[in-house]
């Protein structure tokens, strides 16, 4: 048996309850927790371990990692014969069914339609002459699209289409429509079908394509429980035309309970790796603790595990509540219906949304170590996250409900009263229509968790009812707490004939350094006629990269860390030596180890001077002292700058950087006394050729130290740097290059997202009109114009930023140090924001195309997982945070001592001296009111740190206690600046504008600060004077704003003037040209190769042929 961790034991034996007391608790009792392990025991030892289809059904959707192509034969195909066919038809096809004689497939959602199912293309019209309906799909957007297994695994499907009877539409309908052959496979005439390509996850589902050319099928294969076609034509209508809808409810409800179980997982995983995870010390000189015991990963983590509970209480009683309505319909009783459908929508759209978000946060609080595949956490949140646009956006699904609760009246009733109809003052209310929703769908799953927990209490011990409870607490709380509130492009050889997302994991790395081979050799070309050295790439070279490569340039920490590294560490000499034109020199930066990451002093790796040789040894002591994560170090990069420990006669004088030569010039082997290599498999990133680095006695010149700042001697003298902190100067570079950074993806992302918006078009506003743009709802704008601000907004706060650092590195170069903290903590904290919002934010913009936003062709995922690395570049993203607070609390010291503060900062003696102003409704007030929020949030903090030092507890244990609230007062500080610099500078340079440029650019900085102030209310209410009134007045000039951007918004993202081959996406051409691209490269995928997969016959055929009856 393997041995297990020893804080994992301790973990476990500090426990104050029977752990399987609870595990009975969640599976429904000792003999349901048996019969799973059982049947868990039976399946693992047995080689279907191999066969995934088989153990999903036998041990549920979380064994099987990617998914499984039978999905929906079990979960919609069979359910809806159930619900949807007449006797006969379930006497003829559910044997079948249920002895796999035949597989199915549910085909609703089309290429040019999701939720909208009224809107469905797809027509079945009936021809009494032969007693057969025609199958046709009339348009390319009326192809079916999505369904699982439809694409090379199923013979059959149900079909969602449009029911046309002598001339007249009845809507829609299901249908049972046979597909392929039943002994060849082979697609029957008149079908096309296929696999869509690669999405984001569930890559073994095989969704698929279908349309159909005229294809007809009996009368009978009408499921007729409900509605009727007969013999002659005649129609006979259902008692409700919701009860075909039966099917979907179904998969609803199964949803919650998959999330709940993915989320389950995710926080197996977190939790379990944060009691083996030790990094930093809460008091200096202790061992460096569990990460667990951080509040600030407990706050991360521990709302995962109550979620989870809360979301498996709400499918229970979403499933009994199902189950008993089931039996009214069978009586006749229709009355609960639309309720039904109303709880399943709400519940199915916020359990998806909170398991994304937990689990995500899961994946971050495990630092870089989150985003390695073998990890498990990428895939889970593919999984999960993919539930979120299945029958399309979420939001949709939240109107629906919001349909029935109605709880906007008064405000839908004003706009009605001043000659709005009630439609339009609909799609105006639709924001505050799904926050309503959600709203009650969280009363829901909180009263129905509470009500379970405290029936269960009942027989419980008391150990476990104390610890359920909390769990019920906790989730209460934490969710009442966020609610709250170019020429190169041209080049043929730099073209791909299959796109990357086909290629094997080595195949893209040789593909990208192909590439990027020819990319660095123009760079080289252009060098020689201009003054720049090579190394200088053009200021475009990463946008031409990101055209070429999709993913990641493994050459990037070359030029974004190696080369500033050089530049700002190295002597003059030094610089000459390794950044000279023609060297060979490729490098990157190795500083993150295997068991460190943002805790540099910690760092293991040595380099002790050798006096008799003048060279320095380098070693890696363990495992975790061995280099992890830097990009290029695999397979790419000769040199690298290391981070390690300088030791020089016996004594450490702390982390120092060193060029180290890792690989030949000549042979690129690796050099004796190295292990090398590539990490492996990563949620994205994968062509970063992140890597391993490890050195057993590995010898470099004494020269080989940056010795710009701090140097050895050849007699062991060691000549200190004026500041420690200069060492880390080139993190704090890509920090500031990192905000630019991201408004450029963000800007990527809202223009496939606006742009595809443009073109969507879906459902009403007014019934009878025709089906409107997407981007005429206001839900949608809210989603998108915040993404356009944000880009504009980190776009200008970066020039600033990059102004502030190079003034900095200025005044460094004179010997003045005095701003360095003030860079550092503005560094640190506008890099969290950043990152942190343009990954949310990009994936919202994923979201708002709903299920098209999966493919991989959308390039959107790929735009989410490149923007959401940066989040744990440097390891967890709470450091970051954490280093600020520490500045805003010397800051808090010094304002309180009367000192004068950086104007960066100088809120604090403002707010000291209580010298602020009341709250306005405007930007700059807006600004004042974020700033009063940081500085009451600052205060707070130093409060609880004295408050906890006074109890007899030591600083550094007193700052971990207080960790959540500094964190709170940072976040609200980078909040403070970003806002203030984005309507300041946007102010400066209006007047070189025209006057019509200006007012667009002024609404998107204004929109930007009341988008915050909403999301915010909860800490102005808390620290401003602003009220009740105002924060009414902010959402109706919120939503005037977003009528004012709506005409401008396409106009917005083509101002951003990316070309086609560097958005690299289907969605979000110039052209406009969707569906026909979505349709173009799916046909790509090798799956679409054969009209029958190999695997048929391999695999599936000598099943069905067993089982045939």
């Amino acid at each position: 048996m393997t041995e297990i961790n020893s804080d994992l034991q301790n973990e476990r034996k500090k426990c104050t309850f029977n752990i399987e007391e609870l595990t009975e608790f969640v599976y429904g009792g000792p003999e349901k927790t048996k019969e799973r392990r059982e049947r868990g025991t039976v399946v693992l030892h047995n080689r279907l371990i191999n066969c995934r289809d088989v153990v999903t059904q036998i041990l549920g959707s979380t064994l099987v990692r990617d998914g499984s192509p039978l999905g929906l034969h079990y979960i919609m195909f069979m359910p809806t014969i159930i619900t949807q066919a007449n006797d006969e038809q379930q006497a003829k096809w559910l044997p079948r069914s249920w002895n796999c004689n035949i597989i199915g497939s549910y085909a609703q959602t089309e290429l040019g339609h999701g939720t909208f199912v009224r809107g469905l293309e797809t027509t079945a019209t009936y021809d009494p002459s032969t007693k057969e309906f025609v199958l046709h799909s009339p348009s390319l957007t009326s192809y079916k699209w999505w369904p699982g297994g439809l694409g090379h695994t199923a013979n059959y499907c149900i079909l969602i289409a449009q029911l046309y009877t002598k001339g007249k539409c009845h809507g829609i309908h299901p249908f049972i429509v046979q597909l392929r052959d039943e002994e060849t496979h082979v697609p029957l005439p008149g079908i096309k079908i296929g696999d869509i390509g690669a999405k984001l996850g569930l890559n073994e589902v095989n969704n698929g394509f279908l349309g159909f050319d005229h294809v007809r099928i009996p009368r009978d294969q009408m499921l007729m429980k409900h509605a009727q076609v007969l013999e002659d034509g005649t129609y006979i209508k259902s008692l409700n035309s919701k009860l075909n809808y039966g099917p979907m409810v179904f998969t609803r409800v199964v949803i919650v309970f998959d999330v709940a179980n993915y989320l389950c997982k995710a926080a197996t995983i977190a939790t379990r790796y944060s009691a083996v995870r030790r990094q930093s010390q809460k008091r200096p000189g202790e061992q460096e603790c569990q990460i667990l015991d951080y509040l600030t990963q407990q706050h991360k983590i521990f709302p995962a595990i109550a979620t989870s509970h809360a979301l498996r209480i709400a499918g229970k009683k979403l499933w009994d509540t199902f189950n008993t309505i089931n039996e009214q319909l069978i009586e006749g009783n229709l009355e609960r219906l639309p309720e039904l459908h109303a709880l399943a929508c709400c519940l199915k759209a916020v359990s998806t949304s909170d398991a994304a978000q937990c689990v995500e946060r899961c994946r971050l609080s495990c630092g870089g170590h989150g985003y390695m595949l073998s990890s498990n956490l990428p895939l889970t949140y593919g999984l999960v996250t993919a539930a979120c646009t299945y029958e399309g956006e979420n939001t949709v699904m939240l109107l629906q409900t919001a349909r029935k609760i109605q709880s906007c009246v008064k405000d839908m009733e004003k706009r009605v009263s001043s000659g709005i109809s009630f439609e339009d003052a609909w799609n105006m209310s639709s924001v505050q229509l799904v926050s309503a929703a959600e709203a009650h769908c969280r009363v829901i799953i909180l009263s129905n968790f509470d009500e379970e927990i405290k029936e269960k209490s009942k027989s419980s011990s008391p150990e476990l009812a104390v610890v359920l409870n909390q769990l019920l607490e906790l989730y209460a709380v934490y969710w009442a707490l966020e609610k709250s509130e170019n020429l190169v492009l041209s080049i043929d050889t730099l073209k791909d004939d299959i796109p990357e997302e086909y290629l094997s994991h080595k195949e893209c790395y040789e593909n990208v350094i192909r590439k990027g081979s020819v990319l660095y050799d123009i760079f080289l070309e252009l060098s020689k006629d201009r003054k720049h050295r090579a190394h200088q790439a053009p200021s475009n070279a990463y946008r031409i990269s990101d055209g070429i490569m999709q993913s990641v340039n493994p050459f990037l920490l070359h030029f974004a860390l190696f080369v500033p590294a050089v530049t700002n560490q190295g002597t003059p000499e030094q610089q000459a030596e390794f950044l000279k034109n023609g060297s060979g020199v490729i490098g990157t930066y190795a500083q993150t180890e295997l068991g460190h990451g943002t805790f540099l002093r910690g760092l293991e790796t040595t380099a002790t001077l050798d006096l008799e040789t003048d060279e320095f040894v380098l070693n890696s002591p363990t495992l975790t002292s061995y280099k992890w994560w830097p990009g290029g170090l695999g397979h790419t990069a000769n040199h690298c700058v290391v981070m390690a420990q300088l030791y020089v006669k016996g004594k450490c004088y702390g982390p120092h950087l060193f060029i180290v030569k890792i690989r030949d010039i000549e042979t690129h082997e690796p050099l004796p006394g190295l292990k090398l290599g590539e990490i492996g498999a990563k949620m994205g990133f994968n062509t970063a050729d992140n890597g391993f680095l490890g050195f057993h006695n590995f010898r470099i010149p004494r020269n080989n130290m940056l010795m710009k700042n701090s140097q050895v001697l050849k007699d062991g003298t060691y000549v200190e740097s004026k500041n420690e902190k200069l060492t880390y100067g080139s993190m704090v570079f890509v920090r500031v290059y990192l905000l630019s950074d991201m408004a450029y993806m963000l800007a990527r992302a809202s223009t496939i997202s606006v742009r595809y918006s443009a073109v969507r078009h879906q459902s009403h506003i007014k019934p009878d009109e025709p089906e409107v743009q997407i981007l005429d709802f206001v839900s949608q704008q809210h989603k998108l114009f915040i993404a356009i601000a944000t880009s504009h907004a980190f776009k200008i706060s970066g020039l600033w930023l990059w102004q502030t650092y190079s003034k900095v590195m200025e005044d460094i170069g004179k010997g003045s140090l005095d701003r360095l903290p003030e860079l550092h903590a503005l560094s640190c904290c506008l890099k969290v924001t950043s990152t942190k919002d343009a990954g949310l934010l990009i994936e919202q913009c994923r979201f708002a195309c709903g299920g098209h936003g999966y493919l991989m062709s959308s390039n959107l995922p790929l735009l989410y997982t490149t923007a959401t690395a940066a989040i744990t570049y440097e390891g967890e993203s709470t450091v970051l945070l954490l280093q600020t607070a520490r500045y805003l609390i010397k800051s808090w010291k010094r304002a309180m001592d009367g000192e004068s503060l950086p104007a960066t900062v100088s809120f604090l003696s403002e707010y000291f001296n209580k010298r602020y102003n009341k709250w306005e409704n405007t930007p700059e007030g807006i600004v004042d009111g974020f700033k009063l929020v940081a500085a009451g949030l600052t205060k707070m903090s130093f409060e609880s740190i004295q408050k906890h030092v006074s109890r007899g507890q030591h600083y550094e244990e007193a700052w971990n206690s207080s960790s959540v609230q500094l964190i709170k007062a940072s976040e609200a500080y980078s909040r403070a600046l970003l806002c203030e610099v984005f309507w300041v500078e946007i102010n400066k340079v209006s007047s070189t504008l025209s006057n019509n440029l200006a007012v667009v650019l002024k609404q998107l900085a204004e929109l930007y600060i009341i988008y915050w102030a909403l999301e915010k209310r909860g800490d102005l209410l808390t620290y401003t004077s602003i009220s009740k009134d105002n924060l009414e007045n902010l959402q109706e000039r919120y939503e005037e704003l977003l009528a004012l951007i709506r005409p401008n918004a396409v106009g917005l993202v083509d101002s951003f003037d990316i070309r086609d081959e560097i958005l690299c996406s289907t969605l979000g051409a110039y052209d406009g040209r969707v569906y026909e691209r979505m349709m173009e490269h799916a046909l790509k995928s090798p799956l679409n190769a054969d009209t029958v997969n190999q695997s048929f016959h391999k695999y599936m055929k000598p099943v069905l042929l067993k089982h045939k009856i």
